[in-house]
């Protein structure tokens, strides 16, 4: 249960004890509505699933009402109304770790170029103080969070205190952080606020450890030797790293990266390899890379 927030609305509690918003409940509920919740996180709600969307939301506002993580997080994507209204969602100073984790959870999950639902960019653009504060405390969540999903242009001068923030998470090894940590310092290398070899640093720390983005922080490998960003171009090197995501990617959240490889090596003709895929292999080791004393200098 949600240590945090809970509404204890006589209201609520007279609907929602009814249901018992425990884990099993509220996990048989995402499964029952699985293919509601990316039109819920993204807005993308149509007259053929308005009905079973808003279901889902007040089901979901429900679960919030009672302090359960995952409808607290769930919350911030709903335009929440009636005995709801002023209420929900969640202020995100008010939520514990588990719910923050899973709201970050959801951001990654459905991230896309159109962006989030009107009530998802709300709830981000109303929170953005706290979450600053939050990350300015030391919270390593809302530093991955600020440094990740509010970056600006980079003539805003906010934008080297987020990414700072979000470096401080990689090095506090909070490892989803990682491969983002590298994007934030790639780039071209006329650019003042690129630094290739933490870039090539963080998507080599990314690719030894399995979460959402290792396949991508080994393909950005990859691709920095294949083109020659601050490592020596090496082929060889190159189709090491492409071959991984190549061979594993199916295993992953990354599928997608295993015609991403394959082609690029096709594209360049970089012939495949066949290594291993060893946590703490010796070739894999970040330790033993060439740019593995970048902080310790």
């Amino acid at each position: 249960m949600f240590k945090g927030f809970k509404f204890d609305d006589p209201v609520f509690q007279a609907h929602s004890d009814s249901f018992g918003f425990n884990d099993e409940v509220v996990f048989a509920i995402l499964q029952k509505y699985e293919d509601c919740i990316q039109p819920l996180v993204l807005g993308m709600v149509f007259p053929s699933n308005t009905q079973r969307v808003g279901e889902l939301a007040d089901l979901m506002g429900f679960a919030a009402s009672t302090g359960h993580y995952v409808g607290v997080a769930m919350s911030c994507f709903c335009n929440q109304g009636g005995v709801f209204l002023g209420k929900l969602p969640v202020p995100i100073d008010e939520m514990d770790e588990d719910a923050k984790e899973y709201l970050i959870d959801l951001y990654n999950a459905y991230a896309q170029p159109a962006g989030f639902s009107k009530s998802g960019m709300k709830y981000f653009e109303d929170n953005e103080l706290n979450v600053l504060k939050l990350a300015e405390q030391g919270d390593i969540q809302m530093q991955y969070f600020i440094g990740k999903y509010m970056n600006r242009s980079d003539s805003d001068p906010k934008n080297k205190i987020y990414r700072d923030l979000l470096e401080n998470a990689a090095l506090s090894g909070y490892d989803i952080a990682y491969y983002d940590a590298g994007c934030a310092f790639d780039g071209n290398e006329d650019d003042p606020n690129v630094d290739l070899e933490k870039a090539a640093y963080w998507f080599h720390k990314g690719g030894m450890i399995e979460n959402r983005n290792s396949m991508s922080s080994l393909f950005n490998m990859g691709l920095m030797y294949a083109r020659g960003d601050f490592v020596e171009k090496d082929l060889e090197t190159a189709s090491f790293y492409l071959s991984l995501v190549y061979r594993n990617a199916h295993k992953t959240l990354q599928p997608d990266y295993e015609k991403f490889a394959l082609d690029y090596m096709q594209e360049n003709s970089i012939e495949q390899q066949s290594p291993p895929y060893v946590l703490g292999d010796k070739e894999l080791d970040p330790e033993t890379a060439e740019f593995s004393n970048v902080y310790s200098r």
